[in-house]
């Protein structure tokens, strides 16, 4: 049975992570990955080498759904790049499964792949904190421009080490040369595509494990999907109408230092591991 206790802190996790992904545009990924690293081993204390695929395939089937309520929020607004999207979908599918499966690859390295994580983290602190934005005299370029391994190698970071939709965005604007908000948008919509083939080789793994408790479905953890899931549209909603009414900058900078924080704990981690 689940425990409600537990339940309880995941609502309130999932509804902390969704408010900041409405926000911010902030990356759920990001946030439930060393929410879970933390949680899991005290709430359910996988096998070692159960612990970063667990974690992985919980965040994943979450993030999808997150993905999924702010995606929709640009589609209605007209902020999605589609032409991009369209053509070069399947790189961003090829990026996700090579993701997952680097992840998976990592089970037995638990340091190495947060050490990878902290990194993530701490660019995307910087990327955040700078502030990018496009050039105002540079025309959008083609996304012809660039070859199959820029967008497969987005992929394979947004999905691998949980990085999310900010693995797309500094590319989006600084060599396709779009708009700050198309640029989120469309990032929000590749993370999706990506996100739901990483889910794939998940599911296919978890297929074959055996049944030990009613929590647990192979490597998904279910009380935390359960509750990240049931947070997510509400609680993204509730985030981007009060980022209409605060200063974009403070917001930015606050959630930078927030993934600075946790790249460093990550990092101190990873070592800790070794």
């Amino acid at each position: 049975m689940f425990d409600p206790t537990h339940l309880f802190a995941f609502f309130c996790l999932g509804a902390f992570v969704s408010y900041l992904v409405g926000s911010v545009g902030a990356s759920s990924g990001t946030l439930y990955i060393p929410i879970l690293f933390i949680a899991l081993p005290m709430v359910y204390p996988p096998s070692k080498e159960q612990l970063v695929p667990m974690v992985l395939a919980t965040a994943t089937a979450c993030t999808i759904f997150s993905a999924l309520a702010s995606s929709s929020m640009s589609f209605l607004a007209r902020q999605v790049d589609t032409l991009t999207i369209a053509s070069k979908w399947h790189y961003l599918v090829l990026g996700g499964i090579l993701g997952a499966l680097g992840a998976y690859a990592l089970q037995n390295y638990t340091s190495v792949f947060k050490g990878l994580f902290a990194i993530v983290l701490l660019v995307n602190a910087w990327i955040v904190w700078s502030h990018f934005e496009p050039s105002e005299d540079l025309e959008p370029v083609s996304h012809n421009a660039f070859g199959a391994h820029w967008y497969t190698a987005m992929a394979f970071i947004s999905t691998g080490f949980g990085a999310g939709g900010q693995a797309y965005i500094l590319f989006l604007l600084k060599k396709l040369h779009l708009s700050g908000r198309t640029a989120i948008g469309t990032a929000r919509s590749m993370n999706l595509i990506s996100t739901f083939a990483a889910l794939v080789p998940f599911i296919y793994w978890s297929y074959y494990m055996p049944k030990v408790d009613n929590v647990t479905e192979g490597y998904f953890y279910l009380p935390a999907m359960a509750m990240f899931i049931l947070t997510s549209f509400p609680f993204i909603y509730l985030g981007s109408l009060a980022s209409r009414h605060l200063p974009i900058m403070m917001i930015k900078r606050t959630y930078a230092v927030f993934m600075a924080l946790t790249g460093c704990w990550s990092l101190i981690y990873a070592m800790y591991l070794v």
